[in-house]
């Protein structure tokens, strides 16, 4: 059970990974939005579909979005930072080969 929900949060971060690197994210703050945006399009909808329908109590809700916000969060800010070098060098690379 353990190891499946660990694959899972890999999965997340490896998208929202991705996300941030096609963005050319470069700081964790902006990793930190990124994060955020994802969470709320993606995360924080299902769960809230997932407590009007399954009549589940407001707290548990709280508790398991408020858990998924700060993962997201944390791992924009990881991503963001580390991604954001890689990104710059291939955004000036890119520019560079661009000029005439």
């Amino acid at each position: 059970m353990y190891g499946i929900s660990f694959l899972a949060s890999l999965l997340s971060a490896f998208v929202l990974g991705k996300v941030i690197f096609h963005l050319a994210i470069a700081t964790s703050l902006y990793g930190m939005k990124a994060g955020l945006a994802g969470w709320a399009g993606f995360v924080m909808t299902v769960q809230l579909t997932d407590k009007l329908f399954g009549n589940r109590p407001w707290n548990l809700f709280l508790i398991n979005t408020g858990y998924q916000l700060v993962c997201y969060l944390a791992m924009g800010a990881i991503l963001g930072n580390g991604w954001g070098v890689e990104a710059r060098a291939i955004s000036r690379i890119i520019r560079e080969s661009n000029r005439p």
